[in-house]
């Protein structure tokens, strides 16, 4: 009998730990949104509890990528099992995101997808206790373009915004014409070669604005006018031929809007220098980790 006890005892506590383990396993699923199956991964925590509302991250892949591939790159998982909250890494349509929907000269994409992660949003929303105050949205290179479409369509749904390796697209104006208060963090390159600092122009304007236009749309949309402060911050020595610089735009109330100038940095995520070719994407800075500035961000902010 003792000997079945504790052999009952030892398959209970390794069931409790297996139960444990796959709680913090990633799922993926998918969603039918207008008669389509559009897929995503989801990572809970594994001190999720279901009494008290977590906060969400929705992570958006670059063009080519996917919510896989973006969730290895940027490790949000690992933290959100520190801080305890729920990661979202939905896949585009073809690997891309449709940020240019009903900008004219823009042919091919015609989902709509603001629509598409709004609703993800509120599935998720109804089958976990999400904090609706402090759900969140990133997105780096194609992604960090539909971040900045996301705070255009719908800043009452996010808490805070952050993009990385974008900048501001041709007809951005014209979509977000209604200023909204808005906390908004940039993270760009100053070498990068496929987002360009300094923007890329098409005709007579621009197609990319320079990434310092972009820092002053974002600032005047959230209503900040005060001054901009710039900081350089320390470097470790891991990436010498880099260094980082914090633009900092005075805001009333607890609004945000902030560029971290990665000079010398290339289109990729400072703080990961083995995931993307530094030979196609140019020097990676790991003096931040871009992870780690964008929930320490997120986490100052809730509606």
């Amino acid at each position: 009998m003792r000997t079945l006890h504790a052999h009952c005892k030892f398959m209970i506590v390794a069931l409790a730990s297996f139960l444990f383990l796959v709680q913090a396993q990633d799922e993926f699923r998918t969603l039918t949104f207008e008669g389509q199956g559009r897929t995503y991964m989801i990572h809970v925590p594994p001190s999720y509890d279901a009494g008290t509302p977590v906060p969400l991250l929705l992570m958006l892949h670059g063009r080519g990528g996917d919510g896989n591939g973006i969730a290895k790159l940027t490790n949000f998982s690992d933290l959100a099992d520190e801080h305890n909250f729920i990661v979202l890494y939905p896949d585009g349509l073809d690997n891309q995101w449709n940020y240019v929907k009903d900008v004219p000269g823009y042919t091919g994409m015609t989902q709509d997808d603001t629509a598409f992660l709004l609703e993800l949003l509120d599935e998720v929303s109804g089958q976990y206790s999400v904090d609706e105050k402090r759900i969140y949205v990133a997105g780096f290179s194609n992604g960090g373009f539909m971040t900045q479409r996301l705070a255009c369509d719908a800043p009452e749904r996010f808490a805070a915004f952050a993009s990385v390796a974008a900048a501001g697209f041709g007809g951005m104006p014209a979509l977000c014409q209604t200023p909204s208060p808005l906390s908004i963090l940039l993270v760009h390159g100053t070498l990068d070669a496929v987002i360009p600092w300094q923007g890329m122009v098409r005709g007579n304007g621009f197609m990319l604005a320079p990434v310092t236009d972009t820092l002053a749309f974002w600032s005047q949309y959230a209503g900040c006018e005060g001054e901009v402060t710039d900081t350089a911050l320390p470097q470790k020595g891991e990436s010498s031929e880099t260094s980082v610089t914090l633009f900092s735009v005075g805001c009333d109330d607890d609004n945000e809007v902030l560029l971290y100038a990665v000079q010398g940095g290339g289109h990729n995520w400072p703080g990961v220098d083995d995931l993307i070719s530094q030979d196609w994407a140019g020097s990676t800075n790991m003096d931040i980790g871009a992870s780690e500035v964008i929930w320490e961000f997120f986490s100052r902010h809730k509606k």
